[in-house]
């Protein structure tokens, strides 16, 4: 079983995306803390931060753009997933 979730990849993608927390939150119709929740979870299970502070900012660590890569082909798959079982016929 992973030690992380989809939607602790999917926090990360946002906030990778907007590189900002709030904005992250903002995007995702979410609380801030519930944003640096998942984060600080995901940080947790994979054992290494993803995130460093940058000027008034912040930025991806090196394994933060490594998990960046492989996150977003992981839901890009699971999307194109979605579309094809939509699309099945369906037998009630």
């Amino acid at each position: 079983m992973r030690p992380y979730t989809l939607r602790q990849l999917e926090t990360f993608l946002a906030v990778a995306r907007e590189m900002s927390v709030s904005r992250a939150a903002e995007h995702l119709h979410v609380t801030q803390p519930a944003v640096s929740m998942q984060l600080r979870q995901l940080e947790e299970a994979l054992g290494s931060p993803l995130l460093e502070p940058s000027g008034r900012g912040i930025a991806l660590t090196g394994a933060g753009a490594e998990l960046r890569e492989y996150a977003l082909r992981v839901v890009f798959h699971l999307t194109e997933l979605d579309n094809v079982t939509r699309s099945l016929p369906r037998t009630h």
